[in-house]
C-alpha cells in the first residue's frame, strides 16, 4: 500500500504518468515503482467485498 500511496503521489506530482501504474505493479519489483510512502498517517479506513462491509 505504501509504494501505491508514493506512486500515486508523484503522479500528482507530475513525477510519472499514470499510465505507468500496470507496468509497476506488473514488475513485482520495486525497483520500477516510486519512493514509498512512510507509514504515519497511513490508515486502513474500510475495507469491502460484494455484499459485506467490514470495519476494522
Amino acid at each position: 500500500v505504501r509504494g501505491m500511496v508514493g506512486f500515486l503521489v508523484d503522479v500528482g506530482l507530475k513525477k510519472r504518468p499514470p499510465s505507468d501504474a500496470m507496468a509497476v505493479l506488473l514488475a513485482k519489483d520495486r525497483a520500477h515503482g516510486s519512493r514509498v510512502a512512510p507509514a504515519h498517517g497511513l490508515v486502513l479506513w474500510d475495507v469491502g467485498y460484494e455484499g459485506t462491509r467490514l470495519h476494522p
